[in-house]
């Protein structure tokens, strides 16, 4: 008798598989016991329903297992409506659940793309003072980073060092918290990831398209823009940036931006196109921030 553990099946003379429980007569299934394999009994929902048995294996050191539901085997067949183990369909244990949300939480914190370095970057980490002007924007990040209906865009200006992307970088940690994608972007270096695509197509090598960059951006549940208007505001640019905010202002997608520019006289944005949906979306807030630089204050 041929077992597979994964399925709990016993392969016949003719080759063909068939579940254990169904195939084999009661007294076979009771010498089955005695070898060691565990018939399946539906006393939960979830149970692995075929471990084997290594006593008497030259070697063997029996060990109690951690998880009673599947032995430490990590799957399991779920039990359907009338009882019966589902021997088509194998889940993760609920042993596994750590281990799969912590696998989930590093694949979007890597999607992300945040800085190496910024980890200590977070809304709880970030220390307004007694300033008016930083306190709502710490309010507002907060709001938009736990997905508030109050706001879904939020635009952060003002001068240097004054917890701009600070609070950029902390948005997007809460957001993947949810367990949602989000993808933070320093302006200049998106247009460089832009034109790299572009130049790679035209050249037929491999990778992301340009359309394909393209619509991961105009996409992602939260896009984070940091330090637009530092980019060079040559046509091409403008444009990229134009296709980008303006999807997310049709398709209501949350958007993130800080810049150290006034938003109604952006770099390259003659038209005023991004500035005014950056002012006009709703519901959208945009923050100015008036405080010394942090690098002079924090001692306060």
């Amino acid at each position: 008798m041929v077992v597979n553990q994964e399925k709990a099946l016993v392969q016949n003379s003719s080759g063909g598989l068939r579940p254990i429980k169904e195939s084999l007569p009661p007294t076979v299934r009771q010498a089955t016991r005695k070898d060691g394999v565990r018939l399946p009994e539906p006393m939960s929902p979830i149970r692995h329903t075929c471990v084997p048995n290594l006593e008497g294996m030259h070697g063997y050191v029996p060990t109690q297992p951690k998880c009673p539901l599947c032995s430490d085997f990590g799957s399991v067949h779920p039990l359907k409506d009338d009882g019966k183990p589902d021997w088509s369909n194998v889940i993760p244990c609920t042993c596994q659940a750590e281990q799969i949300m912590e696998a989930k939480r590093l694949r979007l914190l890597k999607y992300c793309e945040l800085p190496e370095g910024s980890e200590n970057q977070t809304l709880g980490t970030f220390r307004p003072g007694n300033y008016p002007s930083l306190k709502e924007a710490h309010h507002w990040s907060k709001a938009l980073a736990e997905g508030s209906d109050s706001v879904k865009w939020l635009t952060l200006s003002g001068g240097r060092d004054l917890g701009k992307s600070h609070l950029a970088k902390g948005v997007c940690r809460r957001w993947l918290e949810s367990g949602k994608p989000a993808k933070y972007v320093f302006v200049p270096d998106l247009l460089l990831w832009l034109r790299e695509s572009f130049e790679r197509q035209k050249l037929g090598e491999p990778g992301l398209t340009l359309s394909a960059r393209m619509r991961i951006l105009c996409g992602v549940p939260l896009l984070v823009l940091d330090d637009l208007g530092t980019q060079r505001p040559t046509e091409w640019a403008m444009e990229q940036l134009t296709i980008i905010i303006n999807h997310r202002y049709e398709n209501n997608l949350p958007l993130m931006v800080t810049t150290n520019k006034a938003v109604d006289n952006l770099p390259g944005d003659d038209e005023g196109r991004i500035g005014s949906r950056l002012l006009r979306f709703v519901p959208g807030r945009v923050v100015v921030l008036e405080a010394p630089e942090y690098r002079t204050r924090r001692g306060k």
